[in-house]
């Protein structure tokens, strides 16, 4: 792995103007997406890092994602173990990231770790001619046998040792640049990890030996190391996010420091956030994944077909001691309305339906065994804090409800689907959604006036575009600049599909 220091130290000149004029830029940016004075702090420190690990050699240095969203969680510890860190890279060798084999070569590479996201991808990868694209999925579904995961135990142990190397040079060079021990270890952490990852992005290259790489995520360790060995290798860099732009503190460094190709996000709302954090980046919108789900709209449109007045509460992973008791609240007295609890895939199950323990237990799905179509296209309304899902019950003509605990109003409100507006309903108290729920079991004129104006807000939103071919049109785009800047001058450039 590339990264020695170039000096024994961090780069000197790491205090001159042009290092104050861009964490200037940075706090700015920070303040712009509505962040505390100490969260900004927070973030220019760790991108000013970033960028010091990027001059000493060590970079592109995004693995910081990692301790800067730690370091927000925990802004008081001031002490860590080593111990916990020799077992965090145990447990990395245990169970190491898998390295894909029989990757057929393709032009486009779409790559996710995450499950949520790679059935995403999939579907964009299902859009094109076969050859044309492959996916590289190495979530927690993705299928690995026993001697498979041996296999790539003993790859990683071969590549633990320059990993470590790695990590102890990023130690080193903070410790110079006098890093407190904390933020230094948590660092080193990342970096090692990282290194990790590296190996196995750099044989998926050398496999599929792609012309751009699409990601949907930017603040995961396996997508961040593809990324950086992408840029090392002159490799397009496409990030196609799977839900709307959210300039969260911990997602904020990646964002603003992904030198992406291309960015293709959902709405106009997502790309002015991109532009925020990357002036002259490139964006196209390209709509709402509508068509990726498949549901049945005539399925939705009769309450009580199967007995009952049925709502879809979908969990996140950030509220749910509070929306429990809200929505246990606010059951309590209805009748002839029945709860169902979707899972968010980064969810524990029994923590779930211990939280949830007064719902029956045949009423709880889980994602990675119950497509989202399935649980919506069941649905008479849905229920949720925050969260993407939300596109995806309006467009299936289901009304839509914000849970929104007092509490925690404010922080609700900049969730970029919320901020949009486009849903009617949102419920405060118990009481309130208790009414809600009541008008629309019973009153259709109640349920299709939801209907229509939560279609009519999506249109106007500019959520009502082709998605797949808009998005399989933009990157062929992308192959096309990237075939014209390598063809040799005067030869004809080969033909794309439309």
């Amino acid at each position: 792995m590339k990264g020695g220091l170039t000096k024994n130290v961090i780069a000197a000149n790491d205090s001159a103007p042009s290092m104050q004029g861009r964490e200037a830029s940075y706090r700015a940016k920070a303040a712009t997406a509505g962040e505390d004075r100490s969260t900004q702090e927070m973030i220019v420190r760790f991108v000013a890092l970033a960028e010091r690990l990027d001059a000493a050699g060590f970079g592109p240095a995004d693995y910081l994602y990692a301790p800067l969203k730690w370091r927000l969680q925990h802004p008081d510890i001031s002490r860590t173990s080593f111990l916990a860190s020799v077992l965090k890279a145990w447990r990395l060798v245990l169970d190491p990231p898998p390295v894909p084999r029989g990757l057929e070569h393709a032009a486009i590479l779409a790559a996710s770790s995450y499950a949520v996201s790679a059935r995403f991808l999939r579907q964009v990868v299902d859009s094109f001619e076969p050859g044309e694209a492959v996916l590289c999925d190495v979530s927690a579904t993705a299928p690995r046998s026993l001697s498979r995961r041996i296999v790539d135990s003993l790859g990683l142990l071969a590549a633990a040792g320059p990993a470590l190397i790695f990590a102890l040079r990023v130690n080193a060079a903070l410790r110079r640049a006098r890093i407190g021990p904390v933020e230094r270890r948590r660092i080193a952490e990342a970096a090692f990890i990282h290194a990790a990852h590296r190996r196995g992005a750099r044989a998926i290259l050398q496999s599929v030996r792609p012309e751009c790489l699409v990601i949907a995520n930017g603040n995961r360790a396996f997508e961040l190391s593809l990324f950086a060995e992408a840029k090392a290798r002159g490799i397009a860099t496409v990030l196609l996010p799977f839900a709307e732009i959210n300039p969260k503190p911990a997602r904020f460094l990646s964002l603003c420091r992904g030198a992406f190709d291309l960015v293709l996000p959902f709405s106009e709302h997502s790309a002015a956030e991109i532009r925020k954090l990357r002036q002259g980046v490139a964006v196209e919108v390209v709509g709402f994944p509508v068509g990726s789900f498949a549901i049945d709209m005539d399925e939705t449109s009769e309450p009580g077909r199967m007995g009952g007045f049925k709502v879809l509460y979908i969990c996140g992973n950030n509220f749910e001691d509070e929306a429990s008791v809200f929505l246990r609240t606010a059951f309590a007295d209805i009748r002839d309305v029945k709860l169902r609890v979707r899972l968010h895939p980064r969810n524990t199950e029994a923590e779930i339906r211990a939280l949830f323990s007064w719902v029956a237990q045949d009423r709880f799905s889980n994602p990675l065994k119950t497509p989202l179509a399935e649980d919506i296209g069941s649905a008479d309304a849905a229920i949720m804090v925050r969260s993407t899902v939300a596109l995806d019950a309006m467009f299936a003509g289901v009304p839509m409800i914000w849970l929104s605990p007092s509490k925690h109003r404010a922080e609700l409100e900049s969730h970029p689907v919320r901020k949009q507006e486009l849903a009617l309903l949102d419920a405060a108290t118990p009481e309130e959604l208790r009414g809600i729920l009541q008008k629309l079991a019973h009153d259709e004129g109640e349920r299709q006036r939801v209907r229509d104006e939560q279609w009519a807000r999506l249109r106007a939103a500019g959520y009502n575009q082709d998605y797949f071919d808009t998005v399989r049109t933009a990157l062929r785009r992308l192959l096309g600049r990237i075939v014209g800047i390598r063809q040799p001058e005067g030869a004809a450039a080969a033909p794309l599909r439309p």
